[in-house]
């Protein structure tokens, strides 16, 4: 479930609404644990600016 908790009316449209995110999931369960959710390198990040 995802919950409002404010509403900012004189922010831009994406930063307008604060929310909760609920869930149940199985126990161990750990989001975002993938390689490709993990922060890169300052060298990584040079290679996609360049």
């Amino acid at each position: 479930m995802v919950f409002v908790e404010g509403v900012f009316t004189d922010a831009p449209l994406s930063f307008r609404y604060r929310c909760i995110l609920s869930a149940h999931w199985p126990a161990g369960f750990q989001p975002y644990t993938e390689t490709e959710f993990q922060p890169i390198s300052t060298e990584q990040r040079a290679a996609v600016v360049a």
